[in-house]
């Protein structure tokens, strides 16, 4: 059997198995348009939806905006009665999603937070679950605010953290020398933490080409 190269299959999946909205495209073009384009694949969003729809909850929220691009993926999916609140520390992001979001036909079941990651899950309402956590933005930052949300998690809540490769540096056994030890040891508890290393998480990473480790509150 003919061995297929990743690229490859990649492209099929982009090719036949996902589809884009006019509004995702336009984001995807703005972004690439300003050297920013560093958001998810199509096909890392179409798994981000597929979660969100077997899931199915009603509080979700994403830790870097960005211009707004996965939060389509995540709107794509949600309950008529779900909310999504997406957090973007940089103004200019932050500015950006607000304008391309307010375009979405789901616009009402997003709000947008001009803060930091810590900050806003600091001031998270403690009688309100986050059913859905999505992390996409400071790498050193991802164990801290899955540390922040954890007494919020409600029962079953999926955590998907992106980048989860850490741009390949987690494979190394050693702290890589070009880059932050701080951050290679701490995607790397995270990524055993929602695999199920402390027993609060049952999961995996999915080997996207970035990696995505998704993990389940027990």
């Amino acid at each position: 059997m003919k061995s297929t190269d990743k690229s490859e299959r990649v492209q099929y999946i982009n090719d036949n198995l996902v589809s884009q909205s006019k509004l995702m495209k336009e984001i995807a073009e703005k972004l690439d348009k300003d050297e920013k384009a560093i958001q998810v694949a199509p096909n890392e969003g179409q798994i981000l939806s597929t979660l969100v729809q077997l899931a199915k909850p009603k509080f979700l929220v994403e830790i870097g905006t960005l211009y707004g691009y996965s939060a389509c993926w995540l709107l794509r999916a949600m309950g008529s009665d779900s909310e999504l609140h997406t957090v973007e520390h940089n103004k200019d992001n932050y500015k950006n999603s607000e304008h391309f979001l307010k375009q979405h036909n789901e616009a009402h079941k997003v709000t947008c937070y001009n803060s930091s990651g810590l900050d806003f899950l600091n001031s998270w309402p403690k009688d309100k679950p986050i059913d859905f956590l999505f992390l996409d933005a400071d790498k050193g930052g991802y164990l801290n605010y899955l540390n922040l949300a954890l007494p919020h998690l409600s029962s079953g809540a999926v955590v998907v953290a992106d980048n989860s490769f850490l741009f390949g540096h987690v494979l190394s056994d050693q702290p890589p020398e070009n880059y932050s030890k701080n951050t290679w040891m701490k995607m790397r508890e995270l990524n055993k933490t929602l695999s199920g290393s402390t027993g609060q998480f049952f999961g995996m990473m999915i080997p996207t080409h970035q990696g995505m480790t998704v993990g389940v509150k027990v």
